[in-house]
């Protein structure tokens, strides 16, 4: 009797393996899918968004640059990952506005103290950097939703999860992102 539930079981198991292993494989797939387009989006994405930042201010001031690429920096060191994408963000803004020669560019009681300082209108630029550094890598994690927290509280405003949310997803799908986009990461004042 025991040789047969054992010849028993032993028949299922290919029946048990094959959607076990398919379902696997469709995982790790998806992810490495997601991946390579998230990279092959990222150079693109990076030029056109810094262009975009950078075009909202009349005459962008050296302040505003550090606090760029400070926010850069920042996630970075949040998300422990300098992600393709955040390489690509960092050089597309080095040709736009020349390299940076800072002291501990990637401190974030000092990306934000710059941000405080900042005149409203590239608070609110070096604001959206920081988001766009967030999400660049295509996640976010509790450490960036806290950064995130504390830059927006530069304003008094709480993190607009939704819109942020929202942003990644339009970035990750690679929808045209512009000036509108950048907008809806700004609670209306």
């Amino acid at each position: 009797m025991r040789a047969f539930g054992r010849a028993g079981l032993r028949s299922w198991i290919p029946f048990v393996a094959v959607p076990v292993t398919a379902t696997w494989d469709a995982f790790v797939c998806r992810r490495a899918l997601r991946e390579a387009r998230l990279r092959a989006i990222g150079p693109s994405a990076a030029r056109e968004l810094v262009d975009c930042l950078l075009g909202q201010v009349p005459a962008p001031t050296p302040m505003l640059h550090e606090a760029m690429f400070r926010a850069i920096a920042t996630a970075v060191v949040r998300s422990i990952d300098f992600h393709p994408n955040l390489v690509e963000l960092l050089n597309a803004l080095k040709r736009r506005v020349g390299s940076l020669e800072a002291d501990e560019i990637d401190d974030t009681r000092r990306a934000l103290d710059l941000m405080r300082r900042l005149e409203p209108a590239e608070r609110r630029v070096a604001l959206q950097m920081l988001v766009t550094a967030c999400v660049f890598d295509g996640r976010i994690g509790r450490k960036e939703w806290d950064v995130l927290g504390r830059g927006y509280a530069l304003f008094g405003w709480a993190t607009p999860r939704v819109a942020v949310l929202a942003f990644k997803r339009s970035f990750l799908n690679g929808d045209e992102l512009g000036v509108e986009q950048l907008a809806g990461l700004l609670p209306s004042s």
